[in-house]
């Protein structure tokens, strides 16, 4: 949404903006008039990007290390992203592509708001339907919420797809805990893996370079460059 608007204003104010993380209905903008919005530069992937690298790649992954190590026919999946105009694509592409899998069943499809404080009723209600894999798409402060509820709650689940704040991972781990933080596989192209484990060389990392690494740096090199 935010991005929306500083692409009218670039276009208004001709002055060059970059920035990233942005849906792809701003590419469509700027393809209907690329003289207008060529202010806009928007250099990362876009949420098409994201939505088929985890139902091509992480859904067939997950459900077939899951369906194994718990000796199971087909695993129960849920679709769980933020109410945002850059899920929305995500939001039904993922739900389609669990249905369409041969050992997967989808037991559970939510939205949750951006800055809830309680998930107590959609995670009960995982529970019931004994979901084994989440692909999540959260952006925002509901995500740390959610993550540190399902720990608390011991929810048996592993929650993939993307979730941005672990991009961050000083601020992620801060935020859960590093138990909780395990209970998130890799989450997409370019996060940091947060598990016991990797947490352990954050914390190397940050004692020999004074701060943790923070994944969106190397895409902001890349796009002043550009």
């Amino acid at each position: 949404e935010e991005a929306t608007a500083f692409q009218e204003e670039s276009a208004k104010l001709k002055i060059n903006i970059l920035f990233h993380g942005t849906p792809g209905s701003l590419d469509e903008k700027y393809k209907s008039n690329p003289e207008k919005y060529k202010y806009y530069w928007d250099y990362i992937t876009s949420e098409y990007h994201v939505m088929d690298y985890v139902k091509d790649v992480q859904l067939k992954l997950l459900v077939a290390a899951i369906k194994k190590q718990l000796g199971i026919e087909k695993v129960n999946v849920a679709v769980i992203t933020d109410v945002a105009l850059w899920t929305e694509k995500i939001h039904s592409g993922w739900q389609e592509a669990v249905k369409k899998h041969p050992d997967a069943n989808l037991v559970y499809v939510g939205k949750i708001s951006r800055d809830a404080v309680d998930f107590t009723a959609e995670l009960t209600e995982l529970r019931s339907k004994n979901a084994q894999l989440i692909m999540a798409g959260m952006g925002y402060s509901a995500g740390y919420t959610f993550v540190k509820q399902a720990y608390d709650l011991q929810l048996p689940v592993l929650m993939s797809g993307l979730i941005a704040l672990a991009w961050s991972a000083s601020d992620f781990l801060k935020a859960v805990g590093v138990d909780a933080a395990a209970y998130i596989s890799s989450m997409g192209m370019m996060t940091h893996p947060t598990t016991p484990t990797t947490a352990k060389k954050l914390k190397e990392y940050e004692s020999q370079y004074g701060g943790e690494p923070h994944m969106c740096v190397g895409h902001a090199y890349n796009g002043v460059k550009a």
